[in-house]
């Protein structure tokens, strides 16, 4: 049931697409690596070059003196490694996103073997923000896949060759992405179980002992809303939730995305009436023809929760509710702002 599921490949061997000059800017360039667009330096990278591509949120570990010209721009200590943290970033009014290295530097690449990982092979990791100890709970074991796959949705700059096949296949819903920490709700056979992006968290001995999934749970009534058999997936947002509530909330909220029954998507359509009544905010937008297009709609959008702050973006759900193999298994794909991400990173 869960084969489809893929972890998202941080590292991966890429060809330069497209060189455009940067006005006013003679010793660099905007290269299109798939659908990212990153600025490089003009003499390093040509049109039709093989490069080591290295997606935002990678952490880079500076003891490697590939990586080392990036200290300087700051750097952080994550599960032991020091190391650098790759963000968005606007230079002379264009977007960089990501990093691109000639692959002649990396020679790893002769001797790797077929599936293995070119981010283990180089020590990279997805740098993940520390999540406080109110959220995060006691552990009981690994995230209940038998319930559903891990949360996450692949993000439309990695769809370039697809993107159009996909538009054309199925139907797509648009949510309000929200900024939040990721929790899964389970109606075992009338017992709850609860988890966050990666482990299921024990249950409290007692309400005073609670940790906020928990206390949401309650507040929300979730097994009274979710029939059994049923999980549903969504975030937990608002004040002291992340470092930067970017939605300004000031209490604690919870809203869904995706509800399953035993094992299998749900359509939104088809959801229980008191979950669609916590579920994200549905836009009245259709899916754009081209990833630009998608990119564009959603550069400096605001959000419907609070107007006066700007969208994360938005996430496109297939209407069928289908795992499809290009999105690993998932249901949805995603477009970031990126005026959000420059100003949040």
């Amino acid at each position: 049931m869960h084969t489809l599921e893929a972890v998202r490949a941080l590292v991966t061997v890429e060809t330069v697409t497209s060189l455009t000059p940067i006005e006013n800017a003679d010793f660099i360039a905007v290269a299109k690596v798939r659908g990212w667009s990153l600025v490089v330096k003009k003499d390093e990278v040509a049109v039709g070059d093989a490069v080591v591509y290295f997606e935002i949120d990678s952490h880079l570990p500076l003891s490697d003196p590939r990586f080392a010209f990036l200290e300087p721009r700051g750097a952080k200590t994550f599960n032991g490694v020091h190391g650098h943290v790759l963000k968005s970033a606007r230079m002379r009014g264009t977007y960089s996103q990501g990093l691109a290295i000639p692959a002649s530097l990396f020679p790893e690449l002769d001797t790797l073997a077929d599936g293995e990982d070119l981010a283990t092979v180089l020590g990279v990791t997805k740098y993940e923000k520390p999540i406080p100890a109110e959220i995060s709970g006691k552990v009981s074991g690994e995230f209940p896949t038998q319930f559903a796959p891990r949360t996450g949705a692949e993000r439309v700059q990695n769809l370039t060759d697809v993107f159009a096949d996909l538009r054309e296949a199925y139907d797509w819903l648009a949510t309000e992405k929200i900024d939040g920490e990721s929790t899964t709700f389970v109606n075992d056979g009338g017992v709850l179980r609860v988890a966050g992006r990666e482990w299921e968290f024990s249950a409290p001995a007692s309400p005073a002992e609670a940790t906020v999934p928990w206390k949401i749970a309650a507040e929300y009534n979730i097994l009274d809303r979710l029939p059994v058999g049923y999980t549903v997936q969504g975030e937990l947002y608002g004040a002291g939730v992340l470092a930067k509530n970017t939605l300004k909330e000031a209490g604690k909220k919870f809203l869904a995305f995706n509800v399953l029954r035993d094992g299998v998507f749900v359509p939104r359509s088809e959801w229980p009436a008191a979950i669609e009544e916590i579920g994200t905010p549905v836009l009245d937008l259709e899916l754009p023809a081209t990833v630009e297009e998608a990119l564009d709609q959603v550069e400096g959008m605001k959000s419907v929760l609070n107007p006066a702050v700007m969208a994360e973006g938005i996430v496109w759900h297939n209407t069928a509710g289908a795992r499809v193999p290009e999105l690993q298994g998932r249901t949805g794909m995603k477009a970031i702002n990126n005026k959000w991400l420059v100003k949040h990173s």
